[in-house]
């Protein structure tokens, strides 16, 4: 096994640790899978993936498995996820998508189920720049169907979150960390929107130039911090 996809693996399970910690893969039961992430081996056209029936919390980097970007097993054992066409189809669609994130937390289902879109919402002063234009809802496919996996790459195109209609969240980013932090701020933002919605109040918008202005002064903080 080559480096880079040794240490992939480990990246996909620790991820997949933090969803289920987190609780983005639904209710924590050692016996649901709860969603699935997958990550494209840098340089190839390979992707690692999660395999089927395996709970996100218990993976082992080993367990991953290797298909192409058809949905071609490559590895020797293992059946990979039933939502493989979702994630090979962004793949095929999104050439700077490194990770995938497939998840099924409470309130990004709350709103795929009632088929409300998430608003951009700002609060405490920070903004994800992926999710300044709000997020839209993909409508039903068959779960594992190519219909979804293409409506879902549709909706990617030029966004990198959507909301599934009864079905969860899919979140994409250029590594599969960062797949896992817009999922992860995805679902912040729903439970936000459902909080303002539970007192009976439409939420409020700050006019986009005012949510930008937010989004650069937050990133420029963070790349001084970071340098």
């Amino acid at each position: 096994m080559i480096e880079v996809e040794k240490d992939l693996r480990a990246r996909l399970t620790r991820v997949g640790k933090l969803m289920w910690d987190e609780g983005l893969t639904g209710k924590k039961s050692l016996y649901l899978s709860g969603g699935n992430i997958s990550a494209r081996i840098p340089g190839t056209d390979h992707i690692l993936i999660k395999p089927t029936g395996i709970c996100l919390g218990q993976l082992k980097p080993e367990e991953l498995i290797i298909i192409d970007s058809e949905g071609r097993v490559l590895s020797k054992e293992g059946k990979p996820s039933v939502e493989t066409p979702m994630h090979t189809a962004v793949y095929r669609t999104r050439k700077d998508v490194g990770g995938v994130v497939h998840s099924h937390p409470l309130y990004c289902g709350v709103f795929g189920l009632a088929g409300t879109e998430l608003l951009p919402l700002v609060y405490g002063g920070g903004v994800t720049a992926e999710l300044m234009n709000g997020v839209g809802i993909v409508p039903w496919g068959e779960i594992g169907s190519k219909e979804l996996g293409d409506r879902v790459a549709e909706e990617l195109k030029e966004r990198n979150a959507a909301l599934l209609e009864f079905h969860g969240s899919v979140a994409v980013g250029k590594t599969i960390e960062e797949a896992y932090h817009l999922a992860s701020k995805l679902e912040e933002l729903a439970e936000l929107q459902w909080r303002v919605m539970a007192l009976g109040k439409k939420p409020r918008l700050l006019p986009e130039t005012v949510r930008r202005a937010i989004f650069e002064g937050t990133r420029k903080a963070a790349d001084s911090t970071n340098p």
